[in-house]
């Protein structure tokens, strides 16, 4: 329970929270691309191997995504 209630652990998650934000902002979300491409092929001929991996990790939806809904 100490965990949970570390201040420590309050600020990363405060700048986790704070940098997904930001590249989620800066990247276009899956509702901005075409919707006649394939999104995890237009992620990787747009970024290269960091946009397969923004897709990958479902990050192509960003503000609707599990983790950051918590």
């Amino acid at each position: 329970w100490n965990f949970f209630s570390s201040v420590k652990t309050g600020v990363w998650l405060i700048v986790l929270t704070l940098i997904a934000s930001a590249l989620g902002t800066v990247l276009p979300q899956a509702d901005y691309i075409p919707s006649n491409v394939d999104p995890s092929e237009y992620y990787e001929n747009q970024y290269g191997w960091f946009g397969k991996l923004w897709y990958t990790l479902g990050f192509d939806n960003l503000y609707n995504s599990w983790w950051y809904l918590l």
